[in-house]
């Protein structure tokens, strides 16, 4: 990766607001300085915003009108904060039960014919519960393929399970450049990023953005089980999904050895779960 095209990215002016996030390393008095009321300035004329949503789980086990606010201000709001798309990093649902994915279409669906948005499973849109303990998911059955495919931001999806938006991409336009966001479920399966780097090396002219449920731990470190096996919390590995014959799944350090280290053109890494 080439470090200075982030800052480069950076110095840009997009801005990445993050819904509901705040450092949990932050001084408080430095937080408490720093805030100002009423709304926040509205972006320069050469920047642009990507808006991030991470883990809505909780709104949808109980608090549907936290996530229907978010994307309804989104939608409202696309012009005058120059937002060009959504991304969720997983755990749209809490336990990937159809009450659930019902809440989440109908938040989500408040973007449709306003803006593009793409998104990643987490390991509570996984199996019985939200467990994780296989990939099971209801996710295409509430966003099917056929509701992305004719879209012009649609790319494609994982070739080995083409009707799957599990691991797809996508490709949009902001500021004068090219984008291609790449969407890998939770604990990327070998050959999943196999298919990712055939797809970031076929679109090596556009900057590249990865969103996946887990790939940075909370004090900013990739999550790596080899290095730090539990100590580091929720890795993929300690799931169902990486566990057995058939585990099959890679953290950050992985992702970041197989995938994000081998393309210049990746600009930014974003992740949820923790």
């Amino acid at each position: 990766m080439a470090h200075y095209k982030r800052r480069q990215f950076l110095k840009a002016g997009l801005a990445v607001p993050l819904a509901g996030s705040l450092s949990r390393f932050a001084n408080a008095a430095d937080l408490k300085s720093s805030m100002k009321q009423g709304a926040p300035p509205l972006p320069g004329d050469d920047s642009f915003t990507i808006a991030v949503l991470p883990d809505t789980q909780k709104y949808c086990n109980g608090h549907p009108e936290g996530f229907l606010a978010q994307t309804r201000w989104l939608a409202e709001n696309k012009d005058a904060r120059r937002i060009k798309a959504v991304l969720h990093l997983g755990d749209i649902t809490d336990h990937n039960n159809p009450p659930q994915w019902e809440i989440a279409t109908k938040a989500m669906s408040q973007l449709d014919g306003h803006l593009p948005y793409f998104f990643v499973p987490g390991n509570h849109d996984y199996s019985d519960k939200g467990r994780a303990t296989d990939r099971s998911t209801l996710l295409n059955d509430y966003f099917p393929v056929s509701k992305f495919r004719t879209l012009p931001t649609f790319g494609g999806t994982y070739d080995k399970e083409p009707e799957s938006m599990t691991n797809s991409y996508h490709l949009f336009s902001a500021g004068g450049r090219n984008f291609i966001v790449i969407g890998l479920e939770f604990g990327p399966r070998a050959d999943v990023v196999r298919w990712a780097n055939e797809v970031v090396t076929k679109h090596a002219d556009r900057e590249a953005i990865l969103i996946t449920h887990a790939y940075t731990y909370y004090d900013e470190t990739r999550y790596n089980w080899k290095k730090f096996g539990s100590k580091q919390s929720w890795n993929p590995h300690t799931y169902g999904v990486g566990k057995g014959p058939k585990g099959d799944v890679m953290d950050g350090e992985e992702l970041w050895q197989n995938l994000v280290s081998k393309h210049e053109n990746f600009i930014l890494t974003l992740n949820g779960h923790v």
